[in-house]
């Protein structure tokens, strides 16, 4: 089940992403790089911690315990007079029709399958493997170049670039930090490398002065944002969602955000003509460094050419960007990822109470067994955006219908109705004189005069509250008459208790309850 959480999760926090990926591409003169660089960490940490808690009762409810299947046969049951028509289900239903009718139309058969255990276990250990593999090759690749830098990478020995580089860590505030800067004759594009040991790799060929200032800094500037921490949480979200291809569609848009962010650091204050140099020596570049492979954890001051057109408008743009737009797009990323567990709510041991479970507190209510009764239903549903099960069951020509919360068990709704249905003894003549007799309690028959007076409202009211459980002190009477239903002389007696309204329909002469209801107004 939480397998099935962890996949709906997924689907919506990419589609999350390809949001954020149109809106990276279309409207990157809204807000700043820095900002688009926020909303894609957001996401990543929503796509790492994808189990999150439960925000109302979800839009969708899914209940994965049944897999019903439904097959509607061929052969009608002729109609009897007085027969009545009901769908039935034999799991959980006598063969016998539940009033001593027979049933009419065609009969539909629901099977109720429980799901293999063994589905969600392989489910798991498909998912397992595949994020091992993918970590696995990150990591591989990782360790790899580590090796071949260790072996190959040789410190910076010139004075006047170590010299540079010293100072440019002093303007940014970072003379404390142990920073590596090595040469090294495997790479074509200056990089930031290793995550406890940090180290700028400058390719064998010699930058001009002014371009390695630039390029120094734009590395800093990647440690400074912590880039390297951040590609590792991109790697683990990836690894943990391989099977989702959305990820891989947008990560390089992730990347060039980040690359733009950077950018935006390095020339906040800067006029046209430096923004102007910026963008020529990411230019100069692209001939040179084009066939260099991504290096896992590792920055790279060149990105790649789709992204190069977008990242020079963004360098050449002074435009001051909307501060109330970022904060609600800010906002609104982190609402969002916050209700992505929301959508789907599915249904498990653990979160619903189950089918069987509602039954049982159904029965126990109504003071009945499973087999003295016949089910017509028991199902998962929603009232008011209340997740509930909906069960109803017979006995005899009483039925029974009750509407409980999925989550707690609580019965929110009940009503009790006795049909006036009297079978045709030219069926079934002894089984269904036993029927008529075990099965209709009030005495229900033409008429239903068997005494010379009512029993009088305070009587009605008595027996009311004693179904009821309740004392006339604890409850506010709304009405208690004497009325006529379908020719019967009934008293209607409502009364609430706080917000639980009963409505009960009594025998006026023999004290019979024909029918009650139960609502909860909560």
């Amino acid at each position: 089940m939480q397998m099935m959480i962890f996949v709906s999760i997924s689907v919506m926090m990419s589609m999350l992403m390809l949001l954020l990926k149109l809106f990276s591409t279309t409207g990157q003169q809204l807000v700043s790089a820095r900002v688009r660089y926020n909303l894609w960490i957001i996401l990543l940490i929503g796509l790492v911690i994808p189990f999150r808690p439960m925000l109302g009762n979800g839009l969708i409810a899914v209940d994965p315990t049944y897999i019903v299947q439904e097959s509607i046969a061929d052969e009608s049951v002729p109609a009897q007079e007085g027969a009545i028509n009901r769908e039935i289900i034999p799991d959980a239903v006598s063969k016998e029709d539940v009033s001593g009718g027979t049933v009419i139309g065609a009969r539909r058969n629901v099977q109720t399958v429980t799901d293999s255990p063994l589905i969600p276990q392989i489910a798991i250990v498909v998912w397992l493997a595949g994020a091992l593999s993918v970590l696995g090759k990150h990591l591989k690749d990782y360790r790899q170049f580590k090796r071949s830098v260790n072996r190959w990478a040789t410190p910076v020995k010139d004075s006047e670039l170590l010299a540079q580089f010293n100072e440019i860590k002093a303007r940014m505030n970072l003379s404390d930090r142990r920073i590596a800067l090595k040469i090294c004759p495997m790479i074509s594009t200056p990089m930031l490398f290793g995550l406890r040991e940090p180290t700028i790799l400058l390719p064998e060929n010699r930058s001009a002065e002014d371009e390695t200032e630039l390029i120094l800094r734009h590395e800093l500037t990647h440690y400074k944002h912590k880039d390297l921490w951040i590609n590792l949480l991109a790697i683990v979200a990836l690894s943990l969602h391989w099977f989702n291809p959305l990820l891989y569609f947008c990560y390089p848009t992730l990347q060039s955000d980040g690359e733009s962010c950077c950018d935006e650091a390095l020339l906040e204050d800067k006029d046209s003509s430096y923004r102007k140099f910026y963008g020529e020596v990411i230019i100069s570049m692209i001939s040179v460094f084009e066939t260099q492979k991504p290096i896992a954890l590792s920055t790279c001051f060149y990105s790649k050419k789709l992204n190069i057109k977008r990242r020079l408008t963004h360098i050449m743009s002074t435009n001051k960007r909307k501060k109330g737009l970022s904060l609600l797009a800010m906002a609104t990323a982190l609402c969002l990822t916050a209700a992505s567990g929301s959508v789907v709510v599915f249904a498990n041991s653990n979160a619903n109470i189950g089918a069987e479970k509602a039954k049982t507190i159904a029965l126990k209510d109504a003071g009945l067994k499973a087999s003295e009764v016949s089910f017509v239903r028991a199902k998962l549903d929603r009232d008011d955006g209340r997740t509930v099960y909906d069960v109803e069951f017979y006995k005899g020509n009483v039925e029974y219908d009750y509407e409980i919360d999925a989550k707690t068990g609580k019965i929110l709704e009940k009503d009790k109705d006795i049909e006036d249905f009297v079978p045709n003894p030219a069926t079934k003549p002894a089984e269904s004189a036993n029927k008529n007799s075990n099965s209709n309690p009030s005495g229900k028959t033409a008429t239903n005069k068997s005494a010379n007076t009512t029993i009088g409202v305070e009587k009605a009211k008595a027996i009311a509250l004693k179904e009821a459980g309740l004392k006339a002190s604890e409850v506010s009477f709304v009405r208690a008459k004497l009325d006529r239903d379908d020719g019967w002389v009934v008293y209607e007696v409502e009364f609430r208790k706080g917000y639980i309204e009963y409505d009960f329909d009594i025998d006026a002469y023999t004290g019979a309850i024909l029918s009650y209801d139960v609502d909860h107004d909560d």
